[in-house]
């Protein structure tokens, strides 16, 4: 799982092979906010994440959508290239 990067006590990552939409794992290491890239929407919470580090989090998807968008695009070109 890459990391694409970290701010704000988050460590944003992809898995590889992961299915569509794109979407990041934000992790702060009490657990786990699943975000689509696109649309910003949560999809999924885990582990004892605080709702206010799940709306960080969202902030955090949004101010890098574009560079996020562009890391998961060329992630999944590289997988798609390499099989």
């Amino acid at each position: 799982m890459p990391t694409v990067l970290r701010v704000d006590g988050f460590r944003l990552s992809f898995f590889a092979g992961d299915h569509e939409p794109a979407h990041v794992h934000c992790d702060n290491g009490d657990g786990v906010a699943i975000i689509e890239i696109a649309s910003g929407s949560v999809r999924r919470k885990l582990g004892s994440i605080r709702e206010k580090d799940v709306r960080r989090a969202e902030t955090v998807v949004a101010e890098h959508r574009d560079d996020l968008q562009r890391a998961w695009t060329e992630f999944a070109f590289r997988l798609g290239a390499s099989r």
